[in-house]
């Protein structure tokens, strides 16, 4: 009879908003019964929004991969021409060359970069991040709490901004006790 009401569970539509490794009913926490339930529910994930999943979680995945290693010609690959990159609480820029010319700088002093994902959840093509940002400058690790949103459309990312406190990031590059 339980496995009766899973299966009658498993076969209920269920929200795909929350993150590509949550795609889960609340009451299958333990990772035995999240890899079930994922292949009860992985085979309804198709057509148009399970390309949208594939194409957001592949290049976002590889995005962030490129930045971790500070490889910003790889990372802006990712990124399509007339894409915006928004600094909340600085500017905009657009395509791959914003994004390398605001990024260029940043990085220059950094030797070790380290993205803390908190939180990732998505919808269709647009993925939110709650992450901590982590860079090793020669005066040490410094980090930044940032939460980002992302749309990617067609494998390319078309919108990423970021919200950090401006005073927090003014800091990273400052010496310790600054």
């Amino acid at each position: 009879r339980a496995d009766q009401r899973r299966d009658q569970r498993l076969q209920q539509p269920v929200a795909v908003s929350i993150a590509w490794q949550a795609v889960v009913p609340r009451d299958h926490e333990g990772s035995e019964h999240r890899a079930r339930a994922l292949r009860g529910i992985a085979p309804r994930l198709t057509g148009h929004v399970a390309d949208q999943f594939h194409d957001a979680g592949a290049a976002f995945d590889a995005f962030i991969a490129a930045m971790v290693k500070m490889d910003l010609e790889t990372a802006v690959r990712y990124f399509a021409n007339d894409g915006e990159y928004t600094n909340i609480p600085m500017m905009t820029v657009r395509g791959p060359a914003g994004v390398r010319e605001v990024l260029q700088p940043f990085f220059a002093p950094i030797l070790e970069n380290d993205f803390v994902i908190l939180r990732r959840a998505a919808s269709g093509p647009v993925v939110f991040l709650e992450r901590l940002d982590r860079h090793r400058l020669a005066h040490g690790w410094r980090e930044l709490p940032v939460n980002s949103v992302f749309e990617v459309h067609d494998g390319l990312i078309t919108v990423w901004r970021d919200y950090f406190d401006l005073g927090a990031a003014a800091k990273i590059h400052a010496p310790a006790g600054s």
